[in-house]
């Protein structure tokens, strides 16, 4: 029986690429989205392309998220054996800005699911890897994204406690992006002023996040890690964002 991947927020951008990735690597793949129906059954059909068995899952993480580990694993006929939780709430605002709504909004999505989803994976797979997508704005102090860089410490931090606490059944670890994937609204010259803030003075690639995914796949000897993708960017003294573009 192949293994089987759950990947939330699969429908668009890293979550879909994570999951194409998967079915390339012989893992049939459950594709969670919540309003993106559309590019879900693509998501799908592209996966299945590659022969590879696709199942659609649809959920609002912000909701209560119990049971959907439980589909799942009916979905796959008990064959889950990897959860990644890509999906993921990205909005700035400072903390004197952030209302009550945007910051449960927040951490519903980026802490709250991924919590409790690796609850029940634990309780429903009992073994297998947990791999949380996390954000090089973890090593930062950047006030402009404070419920989100926040949500994101808090999910590190959940990776480390989870690769103790599961230990040594499941194993949890972590990849922190850096620019590999803009928003489609910001400006080249944005891109070009960002850029020059990382070592490596270029932004990565989908295929950088495949190969830290490849190397967790492989690496039965590794838990409690986060790899940071960035060029570089995260042992600077401080990181850039959009926020403070075209205030120097």
């Amino acid at each position: 029986m192949k293994k089987t991947a759950l990947i939330t927020g699969a429908a668009t951008r890293l979550g879909k690429e994570l999951a194409l990735a998967l079915a390339d690597r012989e893992y049939d793949v459950i594709i969670h989205y919540n309003r993106s129906t559309e590019e879900a059954q693509q998501t799908a059909a592209k996966a299945e392309a590659k022969g590879s068995q696709a199942f659609l899952l649809q959920k609002d993480l912000t909701a209560d998220v119990s049971g959907l580990v439980s589909q799942a694993q009916e979905l796959c006929s008990g064959s889950l054996a990897l959860l990644i939780n890509s999906a993921s709430c990205y909005e700035s605002g400072q903390i004197r800005d952030t209302t009550v709504d945007q910051f449960d909004r927040i951490f519903q999505t980026n802490l709250r699911a991924p919590f409790f989803l690796a609850q029940e994976f634990r309780a429903e797979a009992g073994s297998g890897q947990i791999i949380n997508i996390l954000d090089n704005k973890i090593h930062f102090a950047q006030f402009a994204y404070s419920a989100y860089a926040l949500s994101k410490k808090a999910l590190a931090d959940l990776t480390l406690l989870a690769a103790r606490e599961f230990a040594p059944d499941i194993r949890v670890n972590g990849i922190a992006p850096g620019v590999i994937l803009p928003q489609k609204n910001r400006s080249q010259e944005y891109l070009t002023w960002r850029l020059d803030n990382i070592p490596l003075k270029r932004k990565g690639h989908v295929a950088d996040i495949i190969h830290a995914l490849d190397f967790l796949l492989r690496s039965d000897f590794l838990t409690g890690q986060i790899i940071t993708v960035d060029g570089g960017e995260s042992i600077q003294p401080a990181g850039r964002d959009f926020t403070g573009y075209g205030s120097e």
